[in-house]
């Protein structure tokens, strides 16, 4: 099997896997003729880039029983099972880094529903893959709500490390001040605004009584959160210097996104991080 969904399988796969992935994009197949979207079948089905699958090393992708889709925009996830916090093998012994990603999660989930909901990222591993798609696909939802309020939403490679320490950053300080322009929705003085506007909004209101954040606090600790969530979402391995990110969004736009891989931790990832 030389490509899926239109790709290019670089390594090819096992005649199992291969059976998988024609399978899979049958299924989709069928889905999409059956669905009112007008795209072309390959733009809907959502890869962009070649799939990489047989590789030297150990694991499933030396026997060709894995692949990794779109790889250089599907970040890795932090989870939360519990009190304990996963991810990336190579990032096991950052756990204070995990907790605070996580509370950004918590955040955005809690600022896109209603205040006191925490995300779900929870490894449960008698639940079906559709309903483990759903759970993170919400907290995907809530992070693209939760971000463009000061981030930009268009799809743009982030080539800088994320900011040492943003969490403990005070408002305003000049290194929240100096992201770059291409990375924000708005100015900071246009952003404030937009955000006491939706807070006036009554429905959001309701479902955020006692919300702790002021229109310019949230403005500053949406940057800070952005800073902290870019950290697991790094391409390449954690524990070595690192300047390109993930930024792509944390899940794909539709279930049954194909991995035979373990390794990578998410059912796809945030669409405007």
């Amino acid at each position: 099997m030389d490509t899926f969904l239109g790709q290019p399988i670089t390594g090819g796969v096992n005649a199992t896997m291969a059976q998988v992935l024609t399978e899979v994009e049958d299924d989709l197949w069928r889905t999409w003729k059956a669905s009112p979207d007008e795209a072309d079948f390959h733009p809907w089905a959502g890869l962009v880039e070649p799939i990489i699958g047989t590789r030297p090393g150990d694991g499933r992708h030396a026997t060709g029983a894995a692949v990794d889709l779109n790889v250089t925009t599907c970040p890795y996830i932090v989870t939360r099972t519990g009190e304990t916090y996963g991810g990336e093998a190579a990032a096991h012994d950052q756990q204070e880094m995990r907790r605070r990603v996580v509370e950004v999660y918590d955040r955005a989930v809690a600022f896109f529903t209603v205040s006191g909901r925490r995300s779900d990222t929870s490894i449960r591993v008698n639940d079906t893959i559709e309903f483990t798609y759903d759970r993170f696909r919400e907290l995907s939802d809530a992070l693209v709500f939760y971000l463009s309020w000061a981030v930009s939403a268009v799809h743009v490679r982030v080539n800088r490390p994320p900011i040492a320490e943003a969490h403990a950053l005070p408002d305003s300080h000049p290194a929240l001040r100096a992201i770059p322009a291409s990375e924000l929705a708005r100015p900071a003085e246009a952003a404030i605004p937009a955000i006491e506007f939706l807070y006036a909004d009554e429905f959001w209101a309701q479902n955020h009584q006692g919300w702790p954040y002021g229109p310019e606090q949230q403005y500053w600790q949406m940057l800070r959160d952005y800073e902290t969530v870019r950290t697991p979402m790094l391409h390449g391995n954690p524990a070595r210097p690192i300047r390109v990110c993930k930024n792509n969004g944390v899940t794909p736009d539709k279930r049954g996104d194909t991995s035979d891989d373990g390794h990578h931790g998410h059912s796809g990832y945030f669409r405007s991080a």
